[in-house]
Parts: C-alpha cells; sequence; structure tokens
C-alpha cells in the first residue's frame, strides 16, 4: 500500500512493485543498487506515471533525485514543487508523512544519520548527489538559494558501469579480474582500525563519510594493499583511542592503497600514498573490490573527474565503460568552506 504524504507532495514507496515502473528512467542502475542495499528510502510525485524519484539515504545526509526526462522540461516545475513543499531546515524526514523512525532504526546499526540529521530539528548542511545534467543542477541551485540557502556545485564528472547482465561478458569480466589480481596477498579486507585511519586523513570528508567506510567493511566491499613495514602509520594521532579496532590488527603492515563501495553501490575514495603509485597497487585493489561486488550482485559503478586520465585509464582496463555525467551539490545554511568531489 502506497502512503500519500499530507505535508510534502511527495508519496512514500513501500511496495517494491513500484519500481518495474521506473527502469526507463536513465539512472536506473543506481536506483536499482540502492534497492537492492537497502539503505535509501524512496519518494515519488506520482505512482501511477512517475516523473522524478527522490531517494535518502539512511547512513548519510545525502538526498538523489532521478528524474525522467522530456523535451517540455515539465518536470523541473515538479522538483521545484517537491523541494519547496519540505522544511530543509529540519530533517527531511519531519516533512515525510509515511515514514516510521523505529522502522528505520531496525534497517542499520548505523542510526547517527537518522537520528540527529533526517529526524533533527535543526539543519546545516546536507548533499544533493548523482544530478544528471546542468539544467537540472541549475535549477535545484535556484530552487533552494530562494529558500534561503548558500549552495556549491561541483563541476559533472564521468560515471562509469560494467554490464554484468550480459552472462558472457559477466563471465569474461570475472576472468580478467581475477587475472589482475593474481592471488597477490598483499590485498586484504579493511579492517575498523584502518577505517578511522582512512577518514582521519580523507580530504573531501563528511560528517557522515565513516558509516560509509564501516559499512563497506562489514559487508566485505572494502578492501587495501598492505605491505611490511616496520614503521606503522597507526598512531595516537591518527586513531581516535574510544573507538573500537580489531585486535588481530597486523600493525607491522601499512596500508597504502585502499578502494570501498558506498551504500548507494558506487565506489568511492580510490587512494594510493604518491610513493606507492605506478605500482600497480590500485589497479589490483579495484579489481578486487569490483570482483567483491559482482559477487554480491551489486552492479559496479564508479565516477572519475573528467581531467582525471589516470583513473578513466585504470577503470578501462578493468571493463568499465563510460555512462552519463552526473555532478554533486553541498546545500547548507552556513558559508561553504568544505570542498567535495
Amino acid at each position: 500500500m502506497f502512503k500519500e504524504n499530507k505535508k510534502s507532495n511527495l508519496i512514500y514507496i513501500n511496495e517494491k512493485s513500484f519500481f518495474e515502473k521506473i527502469k526507463v528512467f536513465p539512472q536506473f542502475d543506481i536506483i536499482n543498487n540502492q534497492i537492492k542495499i537497502g539503505l535509501y528510502e524512496f519518494f515519488t510525485d506520482n505512482i501511477d506515471s512517475p516523473c522524478i524519484i527522490v531517494s535518502v539515504s539512511l547512513i548519510t545526509n545525502y538526498i538523489k533525485f532521478f528524474t525522467l526526462e522530456n523535451d517540455n522540461h515539465s518536470y523541473l516545475e515538479i522538483i521545484k514543487n517537491t523541494i519547496k513543499s519540505i522544511n530543509w531546515e529540519k530533517g527531511c524526514f519531519n516533512s515525510l508523512k509515511g515514514i516510521e523512525r523505529d522502522e528505520l532504526l531496525k534497517k542499520t546499526n548505523l542510526t547517527d544519520a537518522i537520528l540527529n540529521h533526517h529526524f533533527s530539528n535543526e539543519i546545516k548542511t546536507f548533499y544533493i548527489g548523482d544530478i544528471l545534467n546542468p539544467v537540472i543542477a541549475q535549477f535545484i541551485e535556484e530552487c533552494f538559494k530562494e529558500c534561503g540557502f548558500q549552495t556549491k556545485t561541483i563541476p559533472f564528472y564521468n560515471h562509469f558501469t560494467i554490464d554484468i547482465i550480459n552472462q558472457e561478458n559477466k563471465k569474461h569480466i570475472i576472468n580478467q579480474l581475477n587475472s589482475i589480481i593474481s592471488n597477490d596477498d598483499n590485498i586484504i579486507p579493511l579492517s575498523k582500525s584502518d577505517a578511522y585511519y582512512i577518514i582521519n586523513i580523507y580530504q573531501y570528508k563528511t560528517q557522515f563519510s565513516i558509516n560509509e567506510l564501516l559499512w563497506a567493511i562489514d559487508n566485505g566491499l572494502a578492501f587495501g594493499y598492505k605491505i611490511k613495514n616496520s614503521n606503522n602509520n597507526y598512531n595516537d594521532n591518527q586513531i581516535d583511542n574510544n573507538k573500537v579496532v580489531d585486535e588481530n590488527d597486523e600493525k607491522n603492515n601499512d596500508l597504502v592503497c585502499w578502494n570501498y563501495i558506498k551504500s548507494d553501490g558506487k565506489s568511492a575514495n580510490l587512494f594510493t600514498k604518491p610513493e606507492y603509485r605506478g605500482k600497480g597497487m590500485a589497479l589490483k585493489v579495484k579489481a578486487k573490490l569490483t570482483l567483491s561486488s559482482i559477487e554480491k550482485n551489486i552492479l559496479p559503478q564508479c565516477s572519475t573527474l573528467y581531467e582525471n586520465t589516470n583513473s578513466i585509464s585504470l577503470v578501462k582496463k578493468l571493463g568499465f565503460k563510460y555512462s552519463y555525467s552526473v555532478s554533486t551539490m553541498v546545500i547548507s545554511k552556513n558559508k561553504i568552506n568544505v570542498n567535495i568531489v
């Protein structure tokens, strides 16, 4: 049963059969991964003839607008009405009837975003992700500025995917990934102590970035490359001593490269320390992560900046192909000083 929202013009989607209607959306690949993983809640403007889909992350402060585009741009008016129907100065779930907080808390043990953001009485910053084209991005910016917010949109970047629906291609990709990994024992699953080390030095982290990484680790979707080194990097300045870390962490191994998959299904933060670049570690780590994604029936997806030719070359070696361009926007009540990628 669908529950129509009386505060907002959005309708809460709680029937899986609805998603059969939106396979024509140009970004259905992202939507489908979110459905499989189960950490996004979905809303639409119209059950019978949807024009927009809004998804809200349960473990971060990310919100996504997906549109079924048309030549007369009528979807823009729907986006405007949707944005203005929600009190964004408070958690958006406060404006969306049909959402039960206790039910949402059962879906994840990473509950701080639900409790302290989506149901908050005061919101300062959140993100709109995977915006499909510059027309939509500019329009969303204008709508939020009219609502009294500051906005910052990054340049559009490339969205890549691997076709695993075609079984022959899937088999070929798996063989290719295994060949790249080549039983390298230095590729290992990331640990919780790795997570706090990574987040501590991550330039583009947000308030809830640690949630994405911890979720990925718990679900076998985070890998790194470690090498033997007596001078380990885990010191008191890089790890929060109040956090629980793994007792069996190999402290004599230095983490020099890493990559993980976020709760929307897209890989994030592929990073190699400068002194170890050009040695093939990033290719192996991403190959292992991509293979794990396929094994868990998650469509492999990643994004790269237009000018990052090294990353584009790397993902193409793994079988990724360009799909479309997207952007991300930060929305804030305060002056925006954060960097986003």
